[in-house]
Parts: C-alpha cells; sequence; structure tokens
C-alpha cells in the first residue's frame, strides 16, 4: 500500500518499516477489542437486508447484481 500511495502521489508517507509497526499496532488493538468482547463478536451479513431493499425499491436485476458483487467484494 504505501508503494502504491507514493507512486500514485508521487512523495513518501513513511518507510515499511513503520509502516509494519502501524500494522502490528492495529492488529494487536484488534484482538484486544475481541478479547474484551469474550470473543462474543456476532455479524451479521448484509446479504437479506439487500435482497428485501432491492425487492422493496423494485430494482432491475442488473443493479441487485451489481450491489451483491459489491457486497461479496467488501468481504475479501
Amino acid at each position: 500500500m504505501v508503494a502504491a500511495y507514493e507512486i500514485r502521489n508521487q512523495q513518501e508517507i513513511i518507510d515499511d518499516t513503520k509502516f509494519d509497526e502501524i500494522g502490528k499496532q492495529v492488529m494487536s488493538y484488534a484482538r484486544t477489542i475481541v478479547s474484551t468482547l469474550n470473543n462474543e463478536l456476532t455479524v451479521e451479513l448484509p446479504y437479506k437486508s439487500l435482497v428485501e431493499y432491492i425487492r422493496r425499491v423494485n430494482g432491475r436485476r442488473e443493479i441487485a447484481q451489481a450491489a451483491w458483487n459489491f457486497v461479496n467484494d467488501s468481504f475479501r
């Protein structure tokens, strides 16, 4: 990501070592949050809501497919 940013903006933001440090800190904080929640983290998947919304607004199949693809891609 750092390399992509530097190429796009033609400037250096942080070196790879600092980027790795920040990534490790973020993961540590995420583990702390999940641990604090006692590993009881429930994630509601958006598919049911998406289908209900598409039906409610009489959305076309092409729009529904694009929205479905967007949701799938967001989980990768």
